[in-house]
């Protein structure tokens, strides 16, 4: 699998027909030039009046895309704020702005507002409040904080800001895929391979980070291709690997069709099972909050 699972484009907002789709999907291609030029389409079909939307007063500056762990690439990222009515988007993925250029440019040529920043992990050590749990529920002393606002010439400087913490997040993500392959056998799946079925489902060789998420994200695959979609992936989920599974959840899981369904999956395993493998962060990872 070389991407995450995407997730089709349907939308609230009046639109027009099979040809107004077709572009409107293209913004997720795999593809950056096939995206940013699927946006100066949307954008002209918008302009045409063949795409409206309902403005609000909103603005949602904290969006998370393929850079980090979204369905969405930017330049989708920026057509679905402006399906939402949104006056203003802004690029916000973990350790990495290597997507904002495209959302710039996508969020231009469809008409609306954009920002750029990134989220990031930092150490609380020598603060008044060293050692406690903040915002961030797998760490004590380590808090998410969120740097908007970054001008397009300073990109480059974020670029290389936040290479050696990805350089380091590296490190702890292939020690938790040995970690979690040293539990697989156990559960009849085979070995996972960091750079072929974790790596390769992220944007890490365009410059985006590798989260926990996408080894998530590889464990359901595995189990997907082990058994299949539905109430065989259920007992799977409860037997093998012991999980409780909330009645809703288990509906979702139960339903090959659900579009979002590696996502459901992806959620029961990083709240029940990635403590089994979880390896806390260092402070070369998590610089200090005063740097």
């Amino acid at each position: 699998m070389s991407s995450l699972p995407s997730l089709r484009a349907y939308s609230r907002v009046e639109r027009g027909g099979g040809e107004v789709l077709n572009t409107i999907d293209q913004l997720n291609s795999p593809s950056r030039s096939t995206r940013l030029a699927a946006g100066k389409n949307v954008g002209a079909a918008i302009l045409r009046g063949e795409i409206k939307n309902v403005q609000t007063d909103e603005v949602n500056n904290h969006v998370h895309t393929t850079y980090s762990f979204s369905p969405y690439h930017p330049s989708m990222a920026a057509y679905k704020a402006y399906e939402a009515g949104l006056k203003a988007v802004g690029i916000m993925d973990h350790d990495s702005v290597s997507g904002a250029e495209e959302m710039l440019a996508a969020a231009k040529s469809i008409g609306i507002a954009s920002t750029v920043g990134f989220e990031v992990r930092v150490n609380f050590t020598g603060t008044a409040v060293e050692g406690r749990k903040i915002n961030n529920p797998d760490s004590k002393n380590i808090v998410y904080i969120a740097i908007h606002g970054i001008p397009k010439k300073r990109i480059p400087e974020a670029v290389r800001f936040l290479k050696p913490m990805n350089d380091a997040r590296n490190k702890r993500n292939r020690a938790m895929t040995h970690a979690l392959n040293k539990l697989l056998p156990g559960y009849g799946l085979p070995a996972l391979d960091f750079d072929r079925d974790v790596a390769a489902i992220s944007q890490a060789k365009n410059g985006g980070a590798i989260t926990e998420r996408h080894l998530m994200c590889a464990l359901a695959n595995a189990m997907v291709m082990h058994s299949g979609k539905g109430d065989a992936l259920v007992r799977f989920v409860i037997e093998k690997l012991g999980l409780a599974l909330p009645e809703k959840i288990a509906a979702h899981l139960s339903d090959a069709s659900n579009i979002h369904y590696v996502y459901d999956l992806i959620g029961v395993l990083k709240s029940s099972f990635l403590d089994n493998v979880f390896i806390q962060p260092n402070d070369e990872e998590c610089i200090p909050v005063r740097t």
